[in-house]
């Protein structure tokens, strides 16, 4: 029976959750590190050193000798000490000694691997059946790579990304497909994709598409004229903003290349994947 991607995504984050509550109930100090990046721990944490120390600071004067101004200073190196040297250090050890806890446990869970692994395997599958060409990572993931993205965010990076994966289309298209993170400078969740194409332009051409409106982010220079195809483009995007959470497509044109960016994307397999990848090809191709 084939089975979508989201159901595979739902079965994949339930047996995480399965993972963690079995991992926390079994160990209590992973349950305590867990805490550590809670704000209310770390408040905790500063006051309790903070407590400490202060009076080993005002050790350092003679009784008598300590003014309002030298108890404020005193104060305040005691909180910058407690918290700068040791509860961050602290915090920061005690979260490498927990990850490495749970990528051990998480190295004996094979099925939870294969789950993530089929994930990424049937988003190329799905690239591969909409675009009608062989597609595959330009680098295959490791153990290491899947425990990572797990760990992280509790397998939602895994799952909905970003990823940093590159799927590269191979026979008729030059074409990559990124899954990134960061994109021209801005952080989110990007889906790139990257066609090699005969431009010739001074300086890139970025464009962002929103529902009602397209901006010029970094306009053609004066007396460079865009591709007779570029409005065409333009508005076979705007009809797939729904793809993007944000409702923000982008539009890049640079020497030899062509970049289309869909920001905060809609997993893959969601409605209007199919069309819009078909739809692309046509346009491109």
């Amino acid at each position: 029976m084939d089975v979508d991607l989201d159901t595979i995504r739902s079965m994949f984050l339930k047996k995480v959750e399965e993972f963690k509550l079995k991992m926390y109930s079994n160990n209590k100090f992973i349950r305590i590190i867990s805490r550590t990046g809670e704000l209310r721990f770390i408040s905790l944490e500063i006051l309790i050193v903070f407590i400490v120390f202060t009076p080993l600071f005002l050790l350092r004067f003679s009784p008598g000798v300590i003014l309002l101004s030298n108890f404020v200073d005193v104060l305040f190196l005691s909180f910058i000490f407690s918290s700068l040297f040791i509860v961050l250090p602290v915090n920061a050890i005690l979260t490498l000694l927990g990850r490495g806890i749970e990528k051990k446990a998480l190295k004996k869970e094979k099925n939870l691997l294969e789950l993530g692994k089929n994930i990424i395997n049937k988003e190329l599958m799905f690239f591969q059946q909409h675009l009608d060409v062989k597609v595959e990572l330009r680098r295959e993931l490791s153990e290491e790579d899947l425990i990572d993205m797990i760990i992280e965010n509790s397998g939602k990076k895994l799952a909905y990304g970003p990823r940093d994966l590159v799927f590269r289309a191979k026979n008729n298209i030059d074409l990559i497909i990124i899954d990134s993170g960061v994109f021209d400078n801005r952080y989110g969740r990007f889906l790139i994709f990257q066609f090699s194409y005969p431009l010739r332009l001074e300086k890139p051409i970025l464009t962002t598409i929103s529902e009602n409106e397209e901006k010029n982010e970094k306009p053609a220079n004066e007396g460079e004229e865009v591709p007779e195809w570029y409005d065409r483009l333009v508005s076979l995007l705007k009809s797939y903003i729904n793809l993007s959470n944000s409702k923000e497509v982008l539009l890049r044109l640079e020497n030899n290349r062509l970049e289309i960016v869909i920001c905060e994307y809609q997993p893959l397999g969601s409605p209007g994947y199919s069309q819009f990848l078909q739809e692309l090809k046509d346009f491109v191709c």
